[in-house]
C-alpha cells in the first residue's frame, strides 16, 4: 500500500487528489509543521529533504510532485483524470506532465475551501456520496478495506474548524469537477434538442 506524507496547505494536495481519482490503495500521514515534525529523525530517514509531499511506494520513495503524479498515472492507467490546481507550482507541474501523460486536468478552484464545500453540500446531503465500509470493502483488484474512511469522516464532521481539511478539499474539488462536467454535458444535450 502507498503512503503519502502531507501537511495542510501544501502542494501535497495534487498527489492526494491523483491517488483518490485513481482508486489507489494508500494511507495518509499528516506531518505537524508547527512542531517541526518534518525535521524529526524518523521523517528525515524517509525524506532527507524534510519536506512534503513524500510518497512511499513498493519501488522506492518519491519526493517531487511531478514524479508522484507520473507514478500514479502510469501505475493506475484506469484513472482517467489527474486533477491539478492551476496555481502556485501547479502550473509548472501541469506543463511538465501534459507532454507525457493524458488525463491531466488543470482546475482553478473558485472561492475558498468553505465555498467549494458549500457548493457540493446538496450532493452530499442528497446521498450522492457513498463511502465504502472501512473494514469490509472489496475491490475488483483484490484489495480489501478502506482505512481512509474514518479520517475523511472526522475531517468532514470537524470542517472547517478541524485540524486538517485536505481530504475534505480533495473530495469537494472532485465533486465540483464532476458536477461541472455533468452540468456542461446536460447543457450541451439540451441545446441539441
Amino acid at each position: 500500500m502507498l503512503k503519502l506524507y502531507t501537511a495542510p496547505g501544501t502542494c501535497a494536495l495534487a498527489t492526494h487528489i491523483a491517488l483518490a481519482e485513481a482508486g489507489a490503495p494508500y494511507t495518509v500521514e499528516r506531518l505537524d509543521f508547527k512542531n517541526n515534525q518534518q525535521n524529526s529523525p524518523e521523517y528525515l530517514k524517509i525524506n532527507p529533504k524534510g519536506r512534503v509531499p513524500t510518497l512511499v511506494t513498493e519501488h522506492g520513495v518519491l519526493t517531487e510532485t511531478p514524479a508522484m503524479l507520473a507514478y500514479v498515472a502510469q501505475t493506475y492507467p484506469q484513472a482517467r483524470r489527474i486533477i491539478v490546481e492551476d496555481k502556485a507550482n501547479g502550473s509548472a507541474v501541469i506543463e511538465a506532465l501534459r507532454a507525457d501523460l493524458s488525463g491531466i486536468l488543470a482546475v482553478t478552484p473558485e472561492g475558498g475551501k468553505e465555498s467549494r464545500a458549500n457548493a457540493v453540500q446538496g450532493i452530499v446531503a442528497g446521498g450522492g456520496v457513498l463511502l465504502p465500509d472501512e473494514t469490509h470493502a472489496k475491490y475488483d483488484d483484490g484489495r480489501r478495506g478502506a482505512p481512509w474512511v474514518p479520517v475523511l469522516v472526522h475531517e468532514a464532521v470537524t470542517f472547517p474548524r478541524g485540524e486538517t481539511d485536505d481530504q475534505v478539499d480533495t473530495l469537494t474539488q472532485h465533486l465540483n469537477a464532476v458536477a461541472g462536467s455533468f452540468a456542461a454535458r446536460l447543457k450541451a444535450a439540451m441545446a441539441k434538442s
